[in-house]
């Protein structure tokens, strides 16, 4: 996908999570870079697991999809990228802040996949859900 076009993208499903999530919009939009799988696994996992998507509660504007994802044409794969522009906006509005951890954790990813749930249902589409997160132990394309 072109970079002008990825930008495109970017900005109409941050209006779209505003207007379906209530979540404001950020006054800056994330950069969105395709990174091996490996390289997700041993900077988020630290061993082998199935993330195929990060967007890190460090303050920064980068989300990190894996390169194998066709969010063009895919739109189960597309919705990993709104599920991550969730958790950028979260982080810009500080939602749950003042939670614990593990509680902030909880309730932004719980959010996070019921608009990522919201956006594939418009698709005839939805994720499988484990114990709190989409996809566990079930084979790829999981929607």
């Amino acid at each position: 996908m072109e970079i002008a076009a990825l930008k495109v993208l970017v900005a109409g499903l941050i209006t779209w999570i505003h207007v379906t999530g209530d979540i404001p919009i950020p006054k800056d939009r994330p950069d969105v870079n395709f990174v091996t799988h490996a390289e997700l696994e041993r900077s988020i996992c630290h061993k082998s697991c199935e993330v195929l998507g990060f967007s890190p509660d460090d303050g920064g504007a980068v989300i990190y999809l894996d390169q194998s994802l066709d969010i063009e044409h895919n739109v189960c794969q597309r919705s990993i990228l709104v599920h991550e522009i969730v958790h950028f906006m979260q982080h810009r509005d500080k939602s749950w802040d003042k939670e614990t951890p593990v509680v902030r954790s909880h309730w932004r990813e719980v959010e996070a996949l019921r608009l990522q749930n919201a956006y594939l249902a418009q698709f005839g589409r939805k994720i499988f859900l484990g114990p709190g997160y989409a996809a566990i132990g079930i084979g790829y394309p999981y929607c």
